[in-house]
């Protein structure tokens, strides 16, 4: 069901293109981008655990608490927690499988990084299991998910709704003035690979990321790195997402040699029936246990 939600066609794609540069068509019809049967899976299983939790008095430090403590507050519906919840699933569901993907064809493609992270993991797993605290402390491994997002965007532009009138600056101090109300629309997938803000846009090279370089942060304030969005409507999921592709990327390294398998069609052609930007006859990587 949560591939179902992902996989938008052809006339979803267009509708989406539609409603983005033409929003007051919503006022006349109202378009649903999910299946019908998707759709009351989720509410259902949003239901049975609202009622699950309030019949059992169980109280848990996650997501879907925060969510009835909003209910109690705003006097908002079952069928709006369901929204919200899906929204959360979805946000942490195919983007974090593509993300890994890419994060792990990289690693195969760098034997050598592959061997320095496999290193640090080592060294994180003296005492026991990885704490989360642990997780998000891996230097390396933060630089390599950043690199192979910006390396391979999942999504080539991002739009943007104004809020406020306000002006633009750009080249040679010319000035474009955008209207509240104004769909502006930003090439996520060119700024990722101009030179101008990535010294060899095109090379793998996870160390632009450094602390000594600034890290992500110093991209972010040039608003020219984004993955996950920014401001107030960001990715709802970002931490989440994270969370379980660090996770994932240790346990396999940790077990597993990584290559590239013969079946992986290189170099990539993107597959414009997938709403996501993923290649033609998807990544395979050869995974040789270790001892």
């Amino acid at each position: 069901m949560g591939k179902r939600i992902m996989n938008f066609n052809f006339v979803v794609q267009l509708v989406l293109l539609i409603t983005t540069f033409f929003p007051s068509v919503k006022k006349f019809y109202k378009f649903n981008f999910i299946p019908k049967d998707a759709e009351q899976f989720f509410i259902r299983i949003m239901q049975d655990a609202i009622r699950y939790r309030k019949e059992n008095n169980i109280v848990r430090t996650d997501y879907l608490d925060h969510l009835l403590q909003l209910q109690d507050r705003k006097q908002i519906t079952d069928i709006d927690i369901a929204g919200h919840g899906v929204s959360f699933f979805a946000d942490g569901f195919e983007t974090s499988s593509i993300v890994l993907t890419y994060c792990l064809y990289d690693l195969a493609k760098n034997p050598e990084i592959q061997a320095t992270l496999r290193t640090d993991i080592h060294k994180a797993k003296e005492n026991g299991a990885i704490s989360y605290e642990q997780l998000m402390e891996m230097a390396l491994l933060e630089q390599i998910i950043c690199e192979s997002m910006r390396i391979h965007p999942l999504i080539a532009v991002m739009a943007k709704r104004c809020t406020s009138d306000t002006t633009l600056v750009g080249p040679k101090d010319r000035k474009f003035v955008v209207k509240t109300g104004t769909t502006v629309v930003l090439p996520y997938y060119s700024i990722s690979f101009d030179p101008n803000h990535f010294a060899e846009p095109h090379k793998y090279d996870p160390t632009r990321f450094s602390a000594e370089n600034g890290g992500s942060k110093a991209y972010r304030e040039r608003g020219v790195y984004f993955p996950f969005g920014e401001g107030p409507r960001m990715c709802l999921g970002m931490r989440f997402a994270l969370a379980q592709v660090k996770r994932a990327i240790i346990e396999i390294v940790d077990h597993f040699s990584l290559s590239v398998s013969g079946k992986t069609i290189e170099p990539f052609e993107m597959d414009p029936a997938q709403f996501m930007l993923s290649p033609k006859g998807s990544i395979w990587i050869d995974f040789k246990p270790l001892a």
